[in-house]
């Protein structure tokens, strides 16, 4: 999915519509007698056991509501602020800048191989590459904070678990949420069947919430199609006639 920005607003624009190769079928894909994807098909493996997460996957949230997120009293007044103005010219979205998660609800691409695991965006602002080392290496340190902060992964059983940190203080989870350079956050991807998984995402930020906050993902494989290049340009024309939140 993509986001169509119009006076600062995100529409949503059908995957069909920003996708390639539409005829041409996804090798490996298990498949029903008419030919349709067998989505409940047995989850894929890789060469060494584990489960295989490649492929291109979509969305899984939705948006929850502030009071069931454990903000920082001051914290809830500028999300719902961001969240009820259609004009805000500082989201990132509008200023084409990387906002973390952002596979909550775009089309993305996962490619797994046995040390590190890359995930492609296709939308608005995400011209990054999120790289997930699973070698072994130790999460750092960093004295460079970064938009997508700095990952590392390991399995548990079948259940990749995730570890991020690093990130600048300019970025923003979904919702208007803001990141800081405190913020800890560590992803469960369990792959349920060919064609469905879950990602619980836990976030901790003493900055941002009153505790540790825990939102589901639940993205749905999108066989028999690619992802188009994406350029955010010009869109300094638009904020010129954006405002800001009043």
């Amino acid at each position: 999915m993509r986001c169509l920005m119009v006076a600062g607003a995100c529409i949503a624009i059908a995957s069909t519509l920003n996708a390639q190769w539409l005829s041409y079928p996804t090798p490996g894909i298990p498949r029903l007698p008419d030919g349709k994807p067998n989505l409940t098909a047995a989850a894929p493996k890789t060469a060494d056991g584990k489960p295989d997460l490649s492929g291109i996957w979509e969305g899984g949230g939705s948006r929850p509501e502030i009071k069931d997120i454990p903000l920082r009293p001051e914290v809830s007044i500028a999300v719902e602020m961001f969240r009820n103005t259609q004009n805000n010219k500082d989201s990132p979205l509008a200023q084409c800048l990387p906002h973390f998660l952002g596979q909550a609800n775009m089309l993305y691409k996962i490619v797994q191989t046995s040390a590190l695991i890359v995930i492609l965006f296709d939308g608005q602002g995400m011209p990054l590459p999120r790289q997930i080392f699973t070698d072994g290496r130790p999460l750092p340190q960093p004295s460079t904070p970064s938009w997508m902060g700095y990952s590392v992964g390991h399995w548990e059983d079948s259940m990749l678990v995730v570890e991020t940190n690093g990130f600048n203080d300019r970025g923003m989870l979904p919702s208007g949420i803001p990141v800081t350079e405190s913020t800890r956050v560590v992803e469960r991807y369990e792959r349920l069947d060919f064609g469905h998984m879950k990602i619980e995402v836990t976030i901790e930020d003493p900055k941002t919430f009153t505790k540790p906050w825990t939102l589901v993902l639940r993205p749905q494989l999108q066989p028999d199609t690619e992802l188009l290049e994406y350029v955010c340009e010009k869109n300094d024309d638009i904020l010129r006639h954006m405002v800001g939140p009043k």
